[in-house]
C-alpha cells in the first residue's frame, strides 16, 4: 500500500531518480524570473538608433529615412555652403569608401579644402593649379601604361 508521498516498493533512489517528494509538483516552476536579459552594448545600441527612420522634408513633400542617411545628407549640405569641418568630413568619407578609386585619374574632379582664408581670386587660382598639376599626372602615367581606365 502506497500513498501519493511514499515511494513504490521497487522504485530505487539513484542518479536522475530523485525521491518522490522532492520532484516538481504539476504545474510548480522554481526559476520564476527566468534567465535574465543580456545587456546591450554600446554598438549594438548606436547600430538600432543610426537606423531608425524620421521624417524629413523634401522637394515634394516629406520622405521617411534612416537617421544616418539624413545626417550624411546635412553634413554634405553643410559642406556645399562652404563649412569647411563639413568638406572635411565629406572629403574623409569618400576617401574611406574608395569612391574615387573608381573613376580614372583622368577624369576626376578634385574637391579642394583650403588650408587658409583665400580671396575668391586666389581661391580660383589654387584650384587651377590644383588642377593642372593632376591633369599632367594623370598624362605621365597614361604614358607610362599605369592607367587601365
Amino acid at each position: 500500500m502506497t500513498d501519493s508521498n511514499s515511494r513504490p516498493r521497487d522504485y530505487k533512489v539513484g542518479y536522475r531518480k530523485p525521491p518522490l517528494h522532492t520532484r516538481f509538483k504539476k504545474g510548480e516552476r522554481r526559476n520564476l524570473r527566468g534567465r535574465p536579459k543580456r545587456k546591450k552594448g554600446i554598438t549594438e545600441i548606436f547600430t538600432k538608433i543610426i537606423n531608425e527612420k524620421v521624417t524629413v522634408p523634401s522637394g515634394e513633400g516629406s520622405e521617411r529615412i534612416t537617421r544616418a542617411q539624413a545626417v550624411l545628407r546635412v553634413n554634405l549640405d553643410e559642406a556645399l555652403k562652404g563649412r569647411k569641418s563639413a568638406m572635411a568630413n565629406v572629403d574623409e568619407l569618400i576617401n574611406v569608401t574608395g569612391m574615387l578609386s573608381e573613376i580614372p585619374e583622368s577624369k576626376r574632379a578634385y574637391f579642394m579644402v583650403p588650408r587658409k582664408a583665400l580671396s575668391e581670386e586666389e581661391f580660383y587660382r589654387e584650384g587651377e593649379e590644383v588642377n593642372r598639376i593632376a591633369v599632367e599626372e594623370a598624362r605621365q602615367r597614361r604614358e607610362r601604361g599605369e592607367d587601365s581606365f
